[in-house]
């Protein structure tokens, strides 16, 4: 099957393209999109929790710091060391044991300076940064010096150039009797800050470089680089769109910042973009291949319905559209191609029907034709009959003559279609005379009519065929007398004709039949091939008389529903042994005593 734009295989596969393929690749660039937003989001703020925890982790760290240097500071023996009251063995050794209740390994450093140049206690090597003689207007103490109003201070980076690793003290003042009389100071090694926060950041991977500086820009702790640390920080030397940057603050104007480079995430971005793509890729030939196949799959049926369809409005009726292999109830298209053959096949019955009732027509009007010739010299021969009966005195075949002329120059008339009812009845009489001349004394006939409906408008020779059936089927094969009732009423808009005989009745087979027959000869076409007709020696069909299935009623029944619809017609009900009941329904209309 080729692909053309307008055909229904080109319009299924473009409306599968625009109705599934489109969405899935924009689905795609926005679940990429969606992604990227996500992940960019996530880090971000793994990045900003990080930097927070680490600025709360580093303040709870100084604070406990904080805290023990001003215990320590108001120690008796502190106090009384650094005042000079007493500077006995036994004082020095209690400062001594107060400064060793921090173990050496725990990362604080404590220091004891008095301020008159005495040697300053501690538990480790002295650095010079602390002696007051040399030192004593700089760095930690001149802050400190200079501070004596505040309750503690932080320094960052109180050993810059001694080698000691401290990132940052805490410093306090010692007061005694007579005022200040020295200071502790406690240095926090930057190896306890490293546990205590580096190693907690690295292990979640949320920061890869996280800077401590006081608010000087003294770098105090670099996670990422250590000879980073006692310089100057500069915030605005970050190029910030490369990185996830986030700041917190500490205590005292201490900040933290940390860093994660968006390459990172970038990178892993790209890989997640190139499997979706690779997948999206890999979707789009699966789609496309399921697509085609779906698209010819729905659509050939309907392609192979199009070409039979053209082949029919060329004039080909012996052609039928493949049906669906295992259709389902459901399927529409099974189902269309389905009925589509039916109609052909029914069509192609109904042409062949009407080629052969033309032919019938035909050899019917040659017949009509030449029976035309006849009715002229038989009404002239029973006219003859009637004038020699009538001459001899035998008015009773005069009679007889008289009803037979009656009834065939009624069968051959040109005239109306139509009769009163009164007429009708008429008719209906004189062929019962003629059978009663036949059996004599052995027929019955009564009538119970309205005087009001002789005027109904009837179609000719339709009471008639209906006595006639009633003698020849009914009473002749009757032993004994029989009797035959006529009756009319008006049901509502329509005329009921009843007619009645107590003769042999129809067996329940025979009456199936005359039914079936009925329905046989309604609307639908004839079919040629049914029991109810006969071919002569011609060829041609016309209806079978010997059948016994009640011509004469099968042809009034058929009549009356051509000429006024399915509501009208004969209904027929007997009894075997008790006789037969035919009754007439047509349409009442008055035709005012006009004659048809």
């Amino acid at each position: 099957m080729r692909f053309r734009k307008d055909s229904f295989f080109g319009k299924l596969l473009t409306a599968f393209f625009f109705g599934g393929f489109i969405p899935f690749l924009l689905l795609a660039f926005l679940f990429i999109i969606i992604t990227r937003g996500v992940i960019e989001k996530t880090y971000s703020k793994r990045a900003s929790e990080a930097v927070a925890l680490s600025a709360s982790v580093l303040e709870t760290l100084l604070t406990e710091t904080v805290n023990y240097a001003k215990q320590l500071a108001v120690e008796k023996a502190v106090i009384a060391y650094c005042d000079g009251t007493s500077r006995s063995a036994s004082v020095i050794s209690d400062v001594i044991r107060l400064i060793g209740t921090i173990p050496n390994n725990s990362g604080l450093t404590p220091y004891v300076i008095p301020l008159d140049g005495e040697p300053l206690l501690s538990r480790s090597t002295p650095p010079n940064e602390y002696r007051i003689a040399s030192h004593g207007g700089w760095g930690i103490l001149g802050t400190l010096a200079r501070s004596a109003q505040t309750e503690w201070i932080v320094f960052a980076q109180p050993h810059p150039y001694s080698g000691i690793s401290s990132s940052v003290a805490i410093g306090t003042h010692i007061h005694g009797e007579d005022g200040l009389a020295g200071y502790l100071i406690v240095d926090v090694n930057r190896k306890l800050i490293e546990e205590k926060i580096g190693q907690t950041v690295k292990s979640g991977g949320a920061l890869t470089e996280l800077v401590f500086f006081d608010k000087t820009g003294c770098i105090i702790y670099d996670m990422a680089d250590l000879r980073q640390e006692a310089s100057f920080y500069d915030p605005d030397s970050i190029q910030k769109k490369l990185y996830f940057f986030h700041g917190a603050p500490v205590t005292m104007g201490i900040e933290a910042w940390g860093f994660f480079p968006k390459k990172v995430i970038q990178e892993f971005i790209q890989r997640i973009v190139t499997a979706a793509l690779a997948i999206a890729s890999a979707s789009a030939v699966i789609f496309f291949i399921v697509a085609v196949s779906m698209a010819k799959a729905t659509s050939r049926p309907i392609h192979l319905l199009t070409q039979t369809m053209q082949n029919v409005s060329d004039g080909r009726l012996d052609v039928s559209c493949p049906e669906i292999a295992k259709a389902k109830d459901g399927d529409e298209v099974a189902a269309l191609i389905k009925h589509f053959n039916q109609m052909i096949s029914r069509v192609n019955g109904l042409m062949q029907n009407k080629v052969e009732q033309e032919r019938n027509l035909r050899y019917a009007e040659l017949k009509a034709l030449q029976a035309q010739i006849n009715p002229h010299f038989i009404y002239n021969t029973l006219n003859s009959i009637r004038s020699v009966a009538r001459l001899k005195g035998d008015q009773e075949l005069a009679f007889i003559s008289t009803s037979l002329a009656r009834i065939l120059r009624e069968g051959s008339s040109s005239r109306s279609d139509f009769c009163t009812l009164k007429h009708s009845l008429e008719l209906a009489k004189d062929f019962f005379t003629i059978e009663d001349w036949r059996w004599p004394g052995r027929f019955h006939l009564t009538e119970d009519i309205d005087p009001s409906l002789f005027n109904a408008q009837v179609p000719r020779l339709i009471v008639q065929p209906i006595i006639e059936n009633a003698l020849t089927h009914g009473l002749e094969n009757k032993p004994g007398p029989g009797c035959l009732s006529i009756h009319a009423t008006k049901q509502g808009e329509d005329l009921i004709i009843k007619i009645d005989d107590d003769g042999i009745g129809i067996d329940t087979g025979k009456l199936e039949e005359i039914r079936d027959n009925f329905k046989k000869t309604e609307y639908k076409a004839v079919d040629l091939s049914s029991s109810i007709y006969q071919k002569d020696s011609s060829g041609l069909r016309f209806f079978n008389e010997s059948s016994g299935s009640g011509i004469g009623l099968l042809n009034t029944h058929r009549r009356l529903r051509l000429i006024y619809g399915e509501r009208y017609g004969l209904t027929v009900s007997s009894l075997p042994g008790s006789g037969t009941t035919v009754i007439i329904r047509l349409p009442f209309k008055d035709t005012g005593g006009d004659a048809c």
